[in-house]
């Protein structure tokens, strides 16, 4: 929650990319439209996993968004936002090493009605501004960089966090102990 500046935190995903389409999913729920603008510079596996989750589904609508100076240029990311719109995804550092202008792009989701999802790599975050200071509503990211080795293949370590607001949407769950009504112990899921 620190290092992304939001309110709720979980790692129960798979990895940095499946919390980015997860992302995009409860954007799009909470939301209630169909359409995430992806910046062209988003990391190329990234954007496969993305594609690959809603091939099946068609929704959310994927749109790349071009960076042609190696970033996303707020005036044409406003250029792309419509009622259509259920999140901007901003990533930063890009996947060309770009910092984003993670505030001036969150304004003007927000004033379409849009959400931003912040792809941040978390050992950034401790020189970088927290994505939640400049705007966004979810940030995801990849944590095996913060130190687990990677063992046959993992682990890889998805990172979500998200503004209290967004708490119910949040992927995963947390199972609590509780005493029903006759006094028996019982289990409740928070979050989902």
């Amino acid at each position: 929650c620190a290092l992304y500046g939001m309110d709720a935190a979980n790692a129960s995903l798979y990895d940095g990319a499946t919390a980015l389409a997860e992302a995009a999913t409860a954007a799009a729920r909470i939301t209630g439209r169909g359409t995430n603008l992806l910046p062209e510079a988003l990391a190329p596996d990234w954007r496969d996993t993305l594609k690959t989750y809603f091939s099946a589904r068609g929704e959310p609508k994927l749109v790349t968004v071009p960076c042609p100076a190696g970033r996303l240029d707020p005036a044409d990311v406003e250029k792309h936002l419509d009622d259509t719109v259920a999140a901007v995804v901003v990533a930063t550092p890009n996947y060309f090493g770009q910092i984003e202008d993670g505030a001036a792009i969150a304004a003007a989701a927000h004033a379409r009605g849009a959400l931003v999802i912040a792809a941040a790599d978390p050992v950034s975050l401790g020189v970088l501004e927290a994505p939640g200071a400049w705007g966004a509503d979810i940030a995801v990211g990849e944590g095996q960089g913060l130190g687990n080795a990677l063992n046959y293949g993992g682990p890889y370590l998805g990172l979500f966090a998200c503004k209290k607001a967004h708490l119910r949407h949040m992927p995963g769950r947390i199972v609590g102990m509780t005493t029903d009504a006759a006094g028996q112990r019982g289990y409740v899921l928070t979050l989902q």
